[in-house]
């Protein structure tokens, strides 16, 4: 017995519902590429409107040089935008082998033959990290006791200060700050601060 669709919102006559895809470790990039040649090799880009891996930029120190990497932002999954039932709600088969032939992926995200599809909101937010076209977040090998900073965000931001100590478990750190003539100590995360220039 085939599997019905959930009600979903008609775009263009389509019904396109954002899934999650489950893949294989350390093959999130691989697979991503594989599915976007598989869907235009076989004709079915007017199924899949797109295929999103959310990374973000990392800044590390090492050796002395600054590097910039890539962070997967969810691990061993891939965000597929895709119409995957047909007009009287069954399962749309094309598009469930494409996806499950891939090389790399696992499967969909859901109960059996029923992937769920991911709540707006949630693709909302999964998007927004992705495209956030923000500075690099500065990895905590970054830091140093004795390092000088710029709080940039928080109730402190546009104060500088000097790291007194590090707690790189929690993600914090505690910066001293010169506050009506005496140095006053602030707890803050990483991501707050940025390292300045002496």
């Amino acid at each position: 017995m085939e599997e019905r669709a959930p009600d979903e919102s008609e775009t263009d006559g389509k019904s396109f519902r954002w899934y999650t895809l489950q893949v294989l470790s350390n093959c999130e990039a691989k697979a991503q590429k594989a599915l976007r040649l598989r869907t235009k090799s076989i004709g079915a880009e007017e199924w899949v409107r797109e295929v999103l891996f959310p990374v973000e930029l990392i800044c590390e120190v090492r050796n002395g040089k600054k590097m910039t990497r890539q962070r997967k932002l969810y691990p061993g999954y891939l965000f597929a935008e895709l119409d995957l039932y047909e007009g009287n709600g069954e399962l749309r088969q094309v598009i469930w082998r494409l996806i499950m032939e891939t090389e790399g992926i696992s499967g969909f995200v859901g109960s059996g033959r029923r992937p769920t599809p991911l709540k707006q909101s949630d693709v909302d937010e999964i998007r927004a990290r992705a495209e956030a076209k923000q500075q690099p977040v500065m990895s905590r090998r970054f830091y140093e006791v004795g390092t000088p900073v710029k709080i940039t965000e928080g109730p402190f931001a546009g104060s500088s200060g000097e790291i007194d100590s590090l707690d790189e478990e929690a993600g914090k750190l505690r910066v001293s700050v010169s506050l009506f003539g005496r140095k006053t100590p602030v707890d803050l995360e990483f991501w707050q601060v940025s390292r300045e220039e002496v």
